[in-house]
């Protein structure tokens, strides 16, 4: 922390002395010379005043901290095909070609969402793709955005992507937060699992 000084600059009292120093307005020692050398100093006390109040404000203040939220599917149906479920992972039902859901997300106000990663199984052809999006608190269904887009592939799968930087500030006086995972054209044998979600964020200055 940077060190905050005062030294008084413009006023330093010197005692009149009885018989010799004249009372009087003017000149380098009367009243007015003292009484303005004494008002210029009181910038100079608010300045370090301000100083001061700033570095204890910054003392107040906690270190940035990474947080990484690990989180177990848990997807609503959000088409005419939803997700089922094996003990914590969401799987696409053996006779379906899709599956769509989203599940809400609970983020500290102020915080950076730094990335997403999704861990899980893909086989076959079908698109899968998952994302971490924000909506209005007004209820407007297409007034979406996306922090963060992921297309698995692979059996296994372990991906992760980086937020962009326009919408990552958490803003939950304005906004709500869920995950969508969403399976297209999909074959009917295809082996379709997501085992779990993980986001980071930066909360603190």
């Amino acid at each position: 922390m940077a060190s905050t000084n005062y030294t008084p600059t413009n006023f330093g009292w010197q005692d009149w002395t009885d018989n010799v120093d004249r009372v009087q307005a003017g000149g380098n020692n009367g009243f007015n010379a003292r009484f303005q050398a004494l008002q210029a100093e009181f910038p100079l006390i608010a300045d370090a005043i301000a100083q001061l109040n700033a570095a204890l404000a910054a003392l107040s203040q906690p270190p940035p901290s990474t947080v990484t939220r690990t989180l177990t599917p848990n997807l609503l149906t959000t088409a005419a095909n939803g997700w089922a479920y094996l003990p914590g992972v969401a799987v696409k039902p053996p006779t379906q070609t899709a599956a769509h859901g989203m599940m809400p997300v609970e983020l500290p106000n102020g915080a950076t969402v730094q990335t997403l990663k999704a861990t899980g199984t893909v086989t076959g052809a079908g698109s899968l793709r998952i994302a971490l999006v924000r909506q209005g608190i007004a209820g407007d269904a297409s007034a979406t955005d996306q922090l963060v887009q992921l297309t698995p592939t692979g059996n296994p799968f372990s991906l992760v992507a980086n937020a962009g930087a326009q919408f990552a500030s958490v803003d939950t006086t304005q906004f709500r937060y869920y995950i969508t995972a969403l399976l297209d054209n999909a074959a009917a044998g295809d082996t379709v699992q997501i085992a779990a979600f993980q986001i980071t964020y930066q909360t603190g200055s």
